[in-house]
């Protein structure tokens, strides 16, 4: 029954269980309790999720899975397929940065469109040369917001990204913290695809020791 069970949950459109399918498969019929099984792929999401993205025959990829909506049930899928070695690992909190983007609320599309590519320079997979060590990706987060908010303030005082001279970007460090000064990273981007003119982001300012 089991045997039976997984090859109607797990085929495609063509009747037949898909490649990166196959070694759930293979674990699942081998299953020392199989009505424990039976009953794991009558009620649970993760199992329904695994029959629907066998039903839509489409590849089952990293990319694949990226579209859909993140959840816990999606990490679970991804994370079991990746252990039985139907996918490929990868450093998860770095390659969740362009879906996370999508998710950061109230940003104009404008700003999120700017962002876009320059979260995607940060990342390793995005560019197989580059010899930068990856970075955790929470870093990374942080980066992308604080351009985010860079973006906002210079809407609400009338500025120009193509025109900010090194004043007005000294008046977003003044009025900032410490975190604000991660936004060297994203003027390092824009200088060097010619969207802003040399600019300098000093180093942290010391706070002198409270006497």
């Amino acid at each position: 029954m089991l045997t039976a069970r997984l090859q109607q949950l797990l085929s495609g459109p063509d009747g037949h269980i898909p490649a990166q399918l196959q070694p759930l498969r293979d674990a699942l019929a081998l299953a020392e309790r199989p009505r424990g099984i039976l009953h794991w792929l009558k009620h649970s999401p993760n199992a329904a999720l695994f029959a629907s993205l066998a039903a839509s025959g489409e590849p089952i990829t990293h990319q694949r899975l990226d579209q859909l909506l993140p959840s816990r049930h999606l990490h679970y899928v991804r994370h079991t397929l990746v252990h039985l070695g139907a996918l490929p690992g990868r450093d998860e909190e770095l390659d969740r940065i362009p879906a996370w983007l999508d998710t950061v609320p109230d940003r104009p599309v404008g700003h999120v469109q700017m962002v876009r590519p320059y979260a995607h320079w940060h990342l390793p997979a995005a560019s197989p040369t580059t010899r930068r060590p990856a970075e955790p990706g929470s870093f990374l987060r942080t980066r992308v917001l604080v351009a985010l908010e860079f973006l906002t303030w210079l809407d609400e005082h009338g500025l120009d990204l193509g025109g900010l001279r090194q004043d007005r970007l000294d008046r977003w460090l003044d009025t900032g913290n410490t975190r604000t000064y991660a936004i060297r990273y994203f003027l390092s981007w824009t200088t060097g695809r010619g969207l802003t003119g040399k600019l300098t982001v000093p180093s942290i300012p010391r706070r002198s020791p409270a006497s």
